[in-house]
């Protein structure tokens, strides 16, 4: 599945969520007013994102950019990683993800989008710690054990640039990538996928010249 596919797949989970829940919660059990649009969103379930934060866990957590993210993009799911899209992905992300909540508010009063500025400082601070990824045209990219890492790490997101973590790092990254295919129900890598993805990783950073065990 593609990252387009994939991005399908979340609207659509979003949009059931959200439709699902819309005649349960429209009055309080037992009477007849109204909830408050806070209480409604409060108690519904949201979509789950593997490896989602805690508010408090993003990065820069008191920033202007974090509580914008926090309070915009927790409404219908819980907060991604700002690196589980690359620097460059991320604007043309969160645009998609804005005209599913415009969608959404349309049937579901409550559900809030940001005004011009907002929008502005959300990305900005999206960019700023998103992660780094390979360009598409990377001479590595198609040389000797590109394949396994171009396999498994380009359906979800952007290459990652090898240079981001030592490879001690990169393994328990892998291996933590590998937990959430597995809780997605999407084929997992095996020990030898690891290994030939950590063996790209160490061929990399030898030819670029930086220390693989930094």
């Amino acid at each position: 599945m593609n990252r387009i596919a994939l991005t399908a797949l979340f609207t659509a989970t979003v949009l059931f969520s959200t439709l699902a829940g819309a005649g349960a919660m429209s009055r309080r059990p037992g009477g007849t007013a109204e909830e408050t649009p806070t209480e409604r969103l409060a108690g519904e379930r949201r979509l789950v994102i593997p490896g989602g934060l805690a508010a408090r866990r993003l990065p820069e957590p008191q920033s202007e950019g974090a509580r914008l993210f926090s309070r915009y993009c927790g409404q219908c799911h819980n907060l991604p990683n700002p690196k589980m899209h690359s620097v460059v992905e991320w604007p043309s992300m969160f645009e998609e993800m804005m005209a599913h909540a415009r969608s959404l508010g349309a049937v579901r009063p409550g559900i809030e989008t940001p005004g011009e500025r907002a929008r502005n400082e959300i990305v900005s601070y999206l960019r700023r710690h998103g992660m780094k990824s390979l360009s598409d045209d990377d001479p590595a990219l198609s040389g000797e054990g590109a394949f396994t890492f171009i396999w498994f790490c380009s359906t979800c997101h952007a290459l990652a640039d090898p240079a981001q973590h030592d490879l001690r790092e990169w393994r328990d990254v892998i291996e933590r990538m590998n937990g959430y295919r597995r809780s997605m129900g999407r084929p997992v890598m095996t020990p030898s996928d690891m290994d030939a993805i950590v063996e790209f990783f160490r061929t990399y950073l030898e030819r670029e010249g930086v220390r693989a065990d930094r």
